[in-house]
């Protein structure tokens, strides 16, 4: 482990890191993976271990690809910081003997659900019959289709809590009408409809929407409480590694319950430190529902697993800081799966 005192803060924790190591990452996805503007076949990044006084903590920095120019740069760094926050916390946690999210609040939630993401009728069933209550739907540019495919999920199930992720891919213009058609399915939301549409919300919409990629816009400060005092944004989806870490997604959070507004974390495709990072900032952020945090395809390809994460919640790890055996994921990391 190299040897570099460094001072910096974290959640107000001061701490003199003695050492810091970094070990690489990569695996190739079975299947590629969309999220409807980008497709992923193979995911990277570093883990992070720091030491203090003989404590290791361990983070994760894994850039979610897909970004362009200064953007990519700003993915890096975002990362990085939610990396470094993350190692620093669970060493923290672990010296004092604390779950990872009880240096972030107080009291945690003991169990936070988890929702499926879904594409069409069958994967809706199939995640329903797995246990899962809430549904993300995701959806592309085509309206009727869009239609085709919410109806026939409500139709085969009837009672179970549905959300839609558009990424962005609707016409600016067509929004309100869309969400108006789509307002008879008993949808919580409709995540990201249309690219721009935050910034200009001035009034209610005929169904709420959820912002995630709009929050990382370099001026979203300027417009993000106007946006929510409209009453349109009825949740915020957090990635920590996208935003920057653990204390950029406390303060959202903040914004989002004065506003009344539901958090939502969620992963970014990372390996399973991040997820359980994610996990416990879930149990100390999370306002109502379920988190975006299912078991995904890069998790399937290491050889270890995320202490917080059941088969259907997330619930409190048996162990200090993440939990995760250190040497383990050390590890994991060489092995390509």
């Amino acid at each position: 482990m190299t040897r570099a005192r460094r001072r910096t803060t974290a959640s107000g924790i001061p701490i003199v890191l003695d050492g810091v190591r970094v070990v690489p990452w990569r695996r190739t996805l079975p299947a590629p993976v969309s999220d409807g503007r980008n497709v992923w076949r193979e995911r990277s990044g570093w883990l992070l271990v720091v030491e203090r006084d003989g404590v290791r903590g361990i983070g994760e920095v894994s850039p979610l690809p897909g970004f362009d120019g200064a953007t990519a740069r700003d993915a890096r760094r975002a990362a990085l910081r939610f990396g470094l926050e993350t190692a620093i916390l669970d060493a923290e946690a672990r010296r004092r003997d604390l779950r990872f999210a009880n240096l972030i609040v107080d009291a945690a939630l003991a169990l936070v659900p988890v929702n499926a993401v879904v594409h069409d009728v069958d994967g809706a069933v199939a995640a329903a019959a797995r246990g899962r209550q809430t549904l993300k739907v995701k959806v592309g540019a085509d309206h009727a289709r869009t239609m085709a495919t919410l109806r026939a999920i409500r139709e085969a199930l009837p009672d179970v809590a549905l959300r839609v992720d558009a990424n962005q891919t609707w016409p600016l213009a067509e929004v309100e009408a869309r969400l108006g058609a789509i307002a008879e399915l008993r949808v919580e939301y409709v995540e990201e409809p249309a690219a721009g549409l935050a910034p200009g919300l001035t009034s209610r919409l005929p169904v709420p929407i959820a912002l995630d990629e709009s929050l990382a816009a370099p001026d979203r400060d300027t417009w993000l409480e106007r946006a929510l005092a409209t009453g349109a944004v009825g949740a915020l989806v957090l990635k920590p590694t996208v935003l920057g870490g653990i204390l950029v997604c406390r303060r959202l959070a903040t914004i989002a319950r004065r506003h009344g507004a539901a958090v939502n974390i969620t992963h970014a495709l990372e390996g399973p430190v991040a997820h359980a990072a994610c996990a416990e900032l879930a149990r100390a952020l999370s306002v109502r529902g379920a988190a975006g945090l299912d078991h995904h395809a890069v998790l399937a390809t290491w050889a270890i697993e995320v202490p917080q994460l059941a088969e259907t919640s997330i619930i409190p790890a048996s162990g200090a800081g993440l939990a995760i055996d250190i040497d383990a994921a050390i590890a994991a990391a060489a092995g390509e799966r």
